[in-house]
């Protein structure tokens, strides 16, 4: 199904991955890109380690076995992966108010499976506020509030319709971070190693 982004938070969803299943054209524009000093760093890790402390907020920790690490240094987040997804940086998204930085997560064939973006929040707004003022279909969802990492969040459980396609907002000083899955599993396959730096 082709889908048309009229409006810039249309385009900001659809950059967010509820479109990122359809195998078509309508794909947002991603390039991978090599590591610029400011990429988060992936590394890898196969072998069993002790488990993170529960809402510890540290965005350092030993990821568990058979996952990767991605860790932003800029931003402060780290998040895990399954190691057999692979990462691109996203670029293309000027039309995105406030886009800052964003990586996508993808299994063999290249579908994006989750993704985390970051936000200016230049005002400090509370993340209702910004969720209402950047992305009015997340604003219309039913919002939960959820601890994600040892840090608060707001999550719409179902995309704009009404599939299982979670999506999760932080506040972060002055940026927000969108953490996304395509499907249940995969949110909770990135949202169970997310954590964010304390400041």
């Amino acid at each position: 199904m082709l889908r048309l982004w009229i409006l810039p938070i249309l385009g900001l969803i659809a950059v967010l991955g509820f479109t990122c299943g359809d195998s078509g054209d309508d794909q947002p524009q991603s390039v991978t890109t090599g590591t610029p000093a400011a990429s988060p760093t992936p590394t890898s890790a196969n072998k069993p380690s002790p488990a993170p402390s529960v809402g510890s907020g540290s965005a350092t920790q030993t990821p568990p076995p058979n996952t990767s690490s991605l860790d932003d240094p800029d931003f402060g987040y780290s998040v895990h992966y399954p190691d057999v997804w692979q990462t691109r940086q996203v670029t293309g998204t000027k039309d995105i108010p406030d886009f800052e930085s964003a990586v996508e997560f993808m299994d063999k064939q290249g579908t994006v499976r989750a993704s985390v973006y970051v936000f200016a929040n230049p005002d400090h707004q509370t993340l209702r506020e910004w969720i209402a003022a950047h992305d009015s279909i997340t604003a219309e969802a039913t919002l939960e509030d959820e601890i994600i990492g040892g840090n608060p969040a707001l999550v719409a459980r179902v995309n704009f319709e009404g599939r299982p396609s979670p999506l999760a907002y932080f506040e972060l000083g002055a940026h927000v971070i969108g953490l996304k899955g395509l499907g249940n599993d995969d949110f909770n396959a990135v949202a169970s190693g997310f954590r964010i730096r304390s400041e």
